[in-house]
């Protein structure tokens, strides 16, 4: 069975429509959900249970753990030493299990929730509209503009170049055609804030490299 990348995309273009207002930058943890979903640390979650962290994930180092309890879903989350990009795409990874309907973690499962998360935080919409509206996008705009962290950019832009982004000789250049609907709604939901980043002066080369060795710094700190 084949991850069903159009499903996935589609949970997440959802919830970002149901969103009071649009935001470039998702704090995943001040969404609003149509599922109840709770946030929690490890530490305090095994401060009430006793059960350690080892204990509840099998002995696995994992950033991120999924507690469900009937209709309710606890997120559990590591926050020590973690940055916060990091947690964020966490976050967002384990809510991709939450509204994809996840009953086991295997690979298929994370595969969805990592394209999941990838759709909530760095829609493929948007990412197109930037590539054709901005002189360059590198990992460090994309960065920037969605706040992730330049490694999450960087295997973002290349998944979609893969696709065909920036290739005038497949659907791309259908653009914005060759999205679904819902996807569309998207980006005239984002279109004042993407009007506005495209027509900033300071989308320079030379600004991009001074951004880049600030972020190449921070990521490599925690890697």
């Amino acid at each position: 069975m084949k991850p069903n990348f159009s499903r996935c995309e589609q949970a997440a273009t959802k919830l970002l429509l149901c969103q009071p207002k649009p935001s470039l930058s998702v704090d995943v943890r001040r969404m609003k959900f149509s599922k109840m979903i709770l946030f929690d640390t490890f530490a305090r979650y095994g401060a009430i249970t006793g059960l350690s962290k080892e204990e509840l994930t099998g002995g696995q180092m994992r950033d991120g753990y999924l507690v469900s309890n009937g209709n309710v879903s606890l997120i559990l989350y590591e926050d020590q030493g973690k940055s916060r990009r990091r947690l964020n795409w966490t976050l967002a990874h384990e809510v991709g299990h939450v509204y994809l309907g996840h009953q086991q973690d295997g690979e298929l499962e994370e595969v969805e929730a990592h394209y999941f998360a990838s759709q909530l935080l760095m829609p493929d919409i948007v990412l197109a509209y930037l590539e054709r509206n901005l002189d360059l996008l590198t990992p460090q705009v994309i960065a920037e503009t969605f706040d992730v962290s330049v490694l999450a950019a960087r295997k973002k832009l290349e998944t979609m170049k893969r696709n065909g982004m920036g290739d005038s000789r497949t659907g791309r250049k259908k653009f914005p055609q060759s999205f679904s609907l819902e996807s569309q709604h998207l980006l005239e939901w984002y279109l004042p804030q993407l009007t506005a980043l495209t027509g900033r002066s300071g989308n320079s080369r030379g600004s991009q490299e001074e951004f880049s060795q600030a972020e190449e710094q921070w990521l490599y700190g925690f890697l």
